[in-house]
């Protein structure tokens, strides 16, 4: 029988392998012990099982890394903690917590920066009903993938689908360093729809259709309430810069 203090331990066990576990520092690896193997201390066993040197196995059960995940002979349910000597029985399943490599590392990594990207953009989302969603887009987020691009609104869709089979879909976009209400549409029949009222506003075919409004913070207060600003700005990138005739019409 397990003594009360190895089972009060396999508590703490247990509580660190999940701890190991949402941290994504270690993977889980679980071995059964065979008929060959019956009567072996879990110093031996785990030995074996991991190829490696008794003292190192040793280490491991004392540093809580490897539990009694599954008995044939202890009555209790949970994970038993062992010591190096406690003999174990032909079908006793052992958890062993081994650290990931580095490339599961480096994967792990890029699984929870992806998660946390989806749920930032969950937050900020103002509006959602069956056709449309709308978000506030943060700051430094690309709404397109690029080359230099760590990532953008388009590869973080597939988490906004919500109760949809399909992702949401871009009909617009935002400069990767503007703030405001992206629209994105939830049906093949809204991004339809919705595509064809931004071609029609860019292209001022017809008025009130649908209509960009930009804030800007400015430097001094214009003579007028309202005004049309005409001007070249200067466009920079990989390319040779080159001035492009721009119209604002701004109001106070």
């Amino acid at each position: 029988m397990v003594s009360n203090s190895l089972r009060k331990a396999a508590g703490g066990a247990a509580r660190a392998a999940r701890v190991f576990d949402k941290q994504r520092q270690v993977t889980r690896r679980t071995a059964t012990v065979g008929d060959t193997q019956h009567g072996a201390s879990a110093e031996q066993f785990v030995s074996a099982a991991l190829g490696i040197a008794r003292p190192l196995a040793r280490l491991k059960i004392l540093n809580a890394e490897v539990c009694l995940a599954r008995s044939t002979h202890a009555r209790s349910r949970s994970a038993i903690a062992l010591a190096p000597a406690t003999p174990l029985h032909a079908g006793d399943s052992l958890d062993i917590l081994l650290p990931l490599s580095k490339s599961d590392r480096d994967k792990a990594s890029v699984d929870r920066d992806f998660a946390q990207s989806v749920q930032d953009l969950k937050d900020a989302i103002i509006y959602r009903d069956q056709h449309i969603l709308i978000l506030n887009k943060p700051r430094a987020l690309s709404v397109q993938a690029g080359s230099k691009m760590k990532t953008s609104v388009a590869e973080l869709l597939v988490g906004l689908k919500f109760s949809n089979p399909e992702p949401p879909r871009l009909v617009h976009r935002l400069d990767k360093d503007t703030t405001g209400c992206l629209i994105l549409a939830r049906t093949k029949q809204a991004a339809t729809r919705l595509a064809d009222l931004f071609a029609r506003a860019e292209s001022k075919e017809s008025e009130n259709v649908l209509v960009k409004t930009y804030l800007a913070i400015i430097t001094g207060k214009p003579l007028a309430e309202t005004g049309r600003l005409t001007t070249g700005i200067v466009q920079t990138g990989d390319t040779a810069p080159f001035e492009k005739l721009t119209t604002i019409e701004w109001r106070m």
